[in-house]
């Protein structure tokens, strides 16, 4: 089943999620999936205060946790992804490397002329950090780049890394969830898992949370700025882009609170 508690004030959300845990078994693990390791530090020590006690905490930022769903569901999946930001690091600083010459790096060889080993790792880590975004919030671009439709450096250096690593796409492992039998899916996975202060995720996780709340408890503690609905707000330099059109559709715009409509773009998404 599928919960959403949602609060302006962080503290609420820590509270009630304090008296769930309490229900919970003792020796049994909590999984709780948060946006940042300090957001674990902090309701770490909140649950220490309200119990004089905190442990037995099973922190996952959303990738590791989506992954570990694809690991323990599907038995062919290794528990470490080829595709953690830490491990292509490495992968692209060596195929960096090898592009000396390459006419399809050319974009690259003015950076490649002046550039040194440091330099190249550095690069390999912004890369990382972008494919692994790219995975996440851009699945189609990654489809594309394998259908080879959008040709170019990256499309090249990715093509290149996914020979090597030969790993499953997103979109194709969670075809594969929907086969599972219910009951091993219960068997596998915790009984309840939590999303606490997430502002933003991805369509791919949303989407992963959602079928396993058909079979397990998920919980989303959200941080929302109004009890009200305001999903439909448009900020002001949005409205001024549209003010000269002539449709019956906008006579239904409205900017609403100002602060809101500019500022809280991404929870409202979520």
């Amino acid at each position: 089943m599928l919960n959403v508690l949602q609060s302006n004030q962080l503290e609420k959300l820590a509270l009630r999620f304090a008296k769930q845990a309490t229900v919970a078994q003792p020796l049994r693990a909590e999984t709780v999936v948060i946006p940042n390791p300090g957001m674990a530090r902090w309701l770490w020590l909140y649950l220490a205060r309200e119990h004089n006690v905190s442990a037995n905490l099973d922190f996952l930022l959303p990738g590791s946790f989506v992954w570990r769903v694809f690991h323990r569901l599907l038995p062919d999946i290794p528990a470490t992804s080829s595709h953690d930001p830490a491990v292509m690091t490495w992968q692209l600083h060596r195929l960096l490397r090898a592009t000396q010459g390459d006419p399809q790096f050319s974009e690259l060889h003015s950076w490649r002329d002046t550039s040194d080993d440091r330099m190249r790792f550095e690069l390999a880590q912004k890369l990382a950090g972008l494919f692994d975004q790219y995975i996440v919030y851009r699945p189609d671009w990654i489809k594309d780049w394998r259908d080879n439709k959008t040709p170019g450096w990256q499309q090249t250096l990715w093509r290149r890394l996914a020979e090597e690593t030969a790993e499953p796409d997103w979109p194709s492992l969670r075809r594969r969830l929907e086969g599972l039998n219910p009951a091993t899916v219960a068997a596998l996975m915790p009984a309840r898992v939590s999303v606490f202060g997430i502002p933003l995720l991805s369509p791919g996780y949303l989407d992963v949370l959602r079928w396993l709340s058909s079979h397990i408890d998920v919980n989303l503690f959200l941080p929302n700025p109004s009890q009200e609905y305001w999903a439909e707000i448009v900020p002001e330099r949005s409205l001024a882009k549209i003010a000269g059109v002539e449709d019956e559709k906008t006579l239904y715009i409205e900017e609403g609170n100002a602060l809101l409509a500019s500022w809280g773009l991404q929870a409202r998404d979520l």
